[in-house]
């Protein structure tokens, strides 16, 4: 069995997570949906929607580069997590939910990132619970087959 670095940090989390049966994304949803080429493009934080297209994925990011004292920052030492997904499409807007445990989801029905779609410049503009907003553009129209393999896996463990 295949696992990768990211599949171990959302099986580390341990989530029972409900089976959801709701209707698959359309063809321009499904895919990488990226702020930058990678989670360590630049300087600042980055941000990637990894879709396949049952609606399922991953939602991962990235830190800001840390600078040393002397102000050089370095782009490879960074934070990086990913959490599960299920995504959803109605009325030109994505909806991103973070697949949480049962108490948590219910605690927190709220937790959805909404994306307008913006298809003239294929660019999701999304907005998260707090109000920020991050924008991202079509970075591939398929997922490979490692993060395909994970998010299989997620299904068969947690949904």
């Amino acid at each position: 069995m295949l696992f990768t670095w990211l599949a171990l940090v959302l099986l580390g989390s341990a989530l029972h997570l409900a089976n959801d049966t709701s209707a698959p994304l359309p063809p321009p949803m499904a895919g990488i949906w990226a702020t930058g080429a990678s989670l360590y493009d630049g300087t600042k934080a980055q941000t990637e929607i990894h879709l396949a297209p049952d609606g399922f994925g991953i939602l991962s990011g990235s830190s800001d580069a840390p600078t040393t004292r002397d102000g050089v920052a370095s782009k490879e030492l960074r934070v990086v997590m990913g959490l599960p997904v299920k995504a959803t499409f109605a009325d030109n807007t994505l909806s991103v939910r973070i697949r949480l445990s049962k108490d948590q989801q219910d605690q927190y029905p709220d937790k959805i990132l909404c994306c307008d779609y913006k298809p003239a410049g294929s660019e999701l503009v999304c907005t998260w619970p707090d109000e920020k907003t991050v924008n991202v553009k079509k970075r591939g129209e398929a997922i490979d087959d490692n993060t395909a393999q994970d998010i299989a896996i997620l299904k068969k463990l947690l949904w």
